[in-house]
């Protein structure tokens, strides 16, 4: 009789196709966390979500808003004990920049632009970055006397940087320009208005120095925000006159958001410009862990089969706990009564163990081939199988991989066998008799 063993793994029930969903989310700290890809896990699905950069500050005049950081999401191949190193951005200041990236210059006022969010493989270093989402770039710092020159927005992050905008009304330094690297953005010569600066190391580039006409802050560029490759470039700080003429009420431009990247292994990727909301970064690795089936199947009384497939396998003595040598297929023939056991491991190091299955077969010893016969042999798919001096209980067919492919309980000395629907080959036809097992082959055209 066919019986299904399962065996229970750390209080779970191993059943064939089950696995489990999990995630962890990761936010903003200000340092370095870390993620241990547990065992049994070959892939992860990441979300990063960079950070905005800051307000320009108001001088008379509004500061541009911040740009958004990007999200970018992506799946990529690990391996059990793989350590993912999580950066996650932190919003600009207007004095300081975000976390992981964001651009800054005290000495000229500018705000701070947004921190990348990204992941790094088996490392710290900035080669070991397998997602980058980029910060947003800050905003312009406001013209003054006439409250009416606004700072121009800080780009957001996504794709290769987004430059951010002009001031309004003209008089403001040109934004940081969305190329890789973060350009600058150019001042207004010959006035008083400075170019921003590049974005480099991941780094985004800081805001240009305006003009200090005004009481409380010069009119600066909003700085870029990090990513990827340079980071977003600074924007120009204003030339103090509306489109380099006349009077003294420019704007800083707004700084370029942060460029993105994911490595050319991740797969399904996306990129949304701009996409996170207000605030800090974020990150999110989601998972799933397989479970091993772990249930046998007895096809014979001395033939045992592991459920799980695509795996490999080491059929184990449960008396002795050896290795049970050469025996490393899916299916299992014993030569002698025992108790064994199969440790199936799948991918890079998820193993599991079955149950022990205890085995009684003595006195079905091996008898002679002559005791069964075979016809038409070969056959084209029904053939007969006829017995000679013995009583048999069941048959079985095994095909070259030494999986059961036809079982029925014999009646009488002749059983007839159809295999039509099964591929040429060699088959091994076993026969469970009154003294023992008989075994012949027969061929499939």
């Amino acid at each position: 009789m066919k019986k299904i063993y399962y065996a229970i793994t750390a209080g779970l029930l191993a059943i064939s196709g089950v696995c489990f969903a999990q995630s962890q989310t990761f936010t903003f700290t200000g340092a370095i966390q870390t993620f241990t890809v547990p065992t049994c896990v070959s892939q992860v699905t990441i979300t990063a979500s960079g950070a905005s950069g800051s307000n320009g500050y108001a001088s008379g005049s509004p500061g541009g808003t911040g740009g958004n950081g990007a999200v970018v999401e992506g799946t990529f191949p690990v391996n059990g004990g793989d350590i993912l190193h999580i950066f996650v951005g932190g919003q600009g200041t207007p004095t300081a920049g975000g976390f992981n990236g964001g651009g800054i210059s005290l000495a000229d006022s500018s705000a701070g632009g947004g921190g990348a969010s990204d992941v790094r493989l088996n490392g710290i270093g900035l080669s070991n970055r397998i997602i980058v989402a980029g910060g947003g770039g800050a905003g312009g710092n406001g013209g003054c006397f006439g409250a009416t020159v606004a700072g121009g927005n800080g780009g957001p992050g996504g794709g290769n940087g987004i430059a951010g905008a002009n001031s309004t009304a003209g008089g403001g330094g040109f934004p940081g320009v969305d190329t890789l690297g973060g350009t600058f953005g150019v001042g207004c010569p010959p006035f008083q208005g400075s170019a921003g600066l590049n974005g480099s190391g991941g780094v985004g580039g800081a805001g240009g120095l305006g003009t200090m006409l005004c009481t409380s802050a010069p009119t600066s560029g909003g700085s870029g925000g990090g990513g990827f490759i340079g980071g977003g470039g600074g924007g120009a700080g204003a030339a103090g006159t509306v489109q380099c003429q006349f009077n003294d009420t420019g704007a800083g431009a707004g700084g370029a958001g942060g460029d993105c990247y994911t490595s050319p292994l991740m797969t399904a990727t996306t990129t949304i410009v701009g996409g996170a909301a207000a605030g800090n970064g974020q990150v999110i690795i989601s998972y799933t862990i397989d479970v091993i089936d772990t249930g046998i199947n007895q096809l014979a009384a001395n033939q045992l089969s592991a459920d799980q497939s695509g795996a490999t396998y080491e059929w184990i003595n449960c008396t002795t706990d050896l290795a049970v040598a050469g025996e490393t297929s899916q299916t299992f023939i014993a030569t002698q009564d025992g108790s064994y056991k199969c440790v199936v491991t799948i991918g890079a190091g998820c193993t599991d163990t079955t149950a022990c299955v205890n085995l009684f077969f003595a006195g079905l010893n091996e008898l002679s081939s002559d005791l069964i016969s075979v016809y038409p042999n070969p056959t084209k798919g029904i053939f007969s199988v006829e017995l000679s001096n013995v009583e048999a209980t069941n048959i079985h067919v095994f095909n070259a991989l030494g999986q059961e492919v036809y079982t029925a309980k014999c009646s009488g000395k002749v059983v007839s066998v159809d295999l039509k629907d099964k591929e040429p080959g060699v088959y091994t036809i076993q026969v469970e008799t009154n003294q023992g097992i008989a075994t012949q082959r027969v061929i499939k055209q």
